[in-house]
């Protein structure tokens, strides 16, 4: 299983082997892979300091006056506020990778 990117947004494949129609009906329909986002930071940061107010535990505005990434992936609860984070960022330095 694998894990695509398309601009911005995270697409999370399907495990194939879960589409089996008999089993939906028994609750066990399509589950998601786990493919945990993953973001960086672009040179297009200016250090305002958005991304770490809106997702504090994934971000952090270092000495140099940029934001950093601290957690290589995120996970699943902290996925919205690191998108919050992208549209919010003035510069658009937030990317999915």
């Amino acid at each position: 299983m694998m894990c695509a990117t398309l601009g911005c947004l995270m697409v999370h494949c399907l495990d194939l082997n879960n589409l089996d129609p008999g089993r939906a009906g028994r609750g066990q329909g399509p589950r998601k892979a786990l493919c945990p986002m993953k973001v960086t930071v672009n040179d297009n940061c200016q250090g305002c300091g958005i991304c770490e107010a809106t997702a504090p535990g994934v971000f952090a505005v270092s000495d140099d006056g940029v934001a950093q990434v601290l957690l290589e992936d995120i996970p699943a609860e902290l996925e919205a506020a690191v998108k919050e984070a992208m549209e919010e960022c003035p510069t658009e330095a937030i990317e999915v990778v």
